[in-house]
Parts: structure tokens; C-alpha cells; sequence
């Protein structure tokens, strides 16, 4: 229950279908003529307000799309996303991507947050509050509002001037929590 293509001239099975439908290639696969250089698959066409490919698993426990090169360098590419010819994501061997405009993450969620690092360290951007905190092992060190309120939960020290300015009344004001000491200029 197979249905085979074979070239005769070296006994080659070219292409294989078993009983259920799966199909083997023994080399290249091009859906309308799209070839070129040594792609091993490829897909052209035009599909008026459709999309050119699809990749959709319909099991709750499965997985999307793989791809995968041997290579971990820089100068390999494992995806690359067009928009006409201009490059608009790149994703290298390497791990390193490159975006050629904004890129937006959940846009309109409620408590959307973008970690730059990991979720204990690194940078928090969080979408619900506009804060976007600087955390080290779990914790925020420094927040800033939104509003523009600059927030410390530990020392700061500058080697260089702080200046606090503002056009009616500019204040600058240390309080000691555990003596309950402040000081106001």
C-alpha cells in the first residue's frame, strides 16, 4: 500500500506515498516553480487578500513552526521576514535579531510587560502602569513613573552633580524613615 516513483536509471525512489497519505521527497520540492539558488523548498504564487503560507497545528499539545540551522554563526541566517525588499526581521544563527522599524508587544493589554534580560534581572517595561522598573534578583531597584517620578529603593551615588530644577519652586528633600528626621532645602 505505497505508491512509488522511481527513476530507472539508478533505482532512486523520487517521491514515496504510503497508505495514510504521507508523501517522501527524495530531493527538492517546489510548488509553483519557485526555485532558486539551492532552496530545498519553494513556494510562489499570488493569492489576491490571502496569505501566501500557512503553518497551523491543530492539537492543543502540539507545536508550530521549526527552524533550525546546523550553524551558530552571525553571518547564517535562520529567518528572514519581507516586506517587498525591504528587510523587516531578521533572525541570525547567532541568536541575534534585528527589526527594521518599532516593534510593538501586545498592543492595548492590560498588564503587558517587556523584560530586556529575564523576569529577575534586566529591564521591565510594564504596559497597565507605564512604569518601567530596573530589576536585579526579582526586585526593582529603580522605577520610573509615569509621570516622570524617579523612584530609589536603595542607595544612589553620582560622581558628578545632581541638579533639581523647576521653574516655580525647586525642592530637594531627604527624610530618615528610622529617626524620622527630614531635611528640606
Amino acid at each position: 500500500d505505497k505508491l512509488q516513483f522511481v527513476d530507472n536509471a539508478d533505482s532512486r525512489v523520487d517521491l514515496a506515498i504510503d497508505g495514510s497519505g504521507n508523501a517522501t521527497f527524495a530531493g527538492r520540492v517546489a510548488i509553483s516553480s519557485a526555485f532558486t539558488a539551492s532552496e530545498l523548498l519553494g513556494v510562489k504564487g499570488s493569492g489576491d487578500a490571502e496569505w501566501g503560507a500557512r503553518i497551523e497545528n491543530t492539537s492543543s499539545t502540539g507545536y508550530g513552526a521549526l527552524i533550525k540551522s546546523a550553524s551558530t554563526s552571525g553571518s547564517q541566517l535562520l529567518l528572514q521576514v519581507r516586506g517587498g525588499s525591504v528587510n523587516a526581521l531578521t533572525i541570525g544563527a547567532d541568536s541575534n535579531s534585528t527589526f527594521a522599524g518599532g516593534v510593538t508587544i501586545a498592543s492595548g493589554g492590560s498588564t503587558d510587560n517587556l523584560y530586556l534580560a529575564n523576569t529577575s534581572y534586566g529591564l521591565k517595561i510594564t504596559n497597565s502602569t507605564g512604569v518601567i522598573d530596573f530589576m536585579s534578583n526579582g526586585s526593582s531597584r529603580m522605577a520610573i513613573a509615569n509621570g516622570g517620578d524617579v523612584t530609589f529603593t536603595s542607595n544612589a551615588t553620582s560622581n558628578g552633580n545632581i541638579l533639581a530644577q523647576n521653574a516655580s519652586a525647586p525642592s530637594i528633600s531627604v527624610s530618615d524613615t528610622t529617626n524620622n528626621a527630614s531635611i528640606q532645602m
